[in-house]
């Protein structure tokens, strides 16, 4: 867990990483899909359930998740949306 969103960019900036901040409204979802690069999610505000390998999680604020490239999932945003952010290598 973190702190605040401050404290989860302090995170990932320490990792060598770079972030973008997503904002989801109510019931906003995305079908399984996957990403070519390894992401950790960051939810700041509301909540966000999401599906991989056959496990249902719902990510509330302070919860980060690890989700390896490749990694087939699909998200929705509950009832109050999501905040959250997107972290991946910084390849630069």
């Amino acid at each position: 867990h973190f702190r605040d969103e401050r404290d989860a960019i302090r995170e990932i900036a320490d990792a060598g990483w770079r972030h973008v901040s997503w904002r989801d409204g109510p019931g906003d979802a995305y079908p399984p899909h996957t990403h070519d690069v390894d992401q950790r999610l960051y939810v700041v505000d509301g909540s966000l359930e999401l599906d991989a390998e056959g496990q249902t999680v719902v990510l509330r604020p302070g919860d980060r998740l690890a989700l390896p490239a490749f990694t087939v999932h699909a998200a929705r945003a509950q009832a109050s949306g999501a905040t959250y952010l997107i972290a991946t290598p910084d390849d630069d």
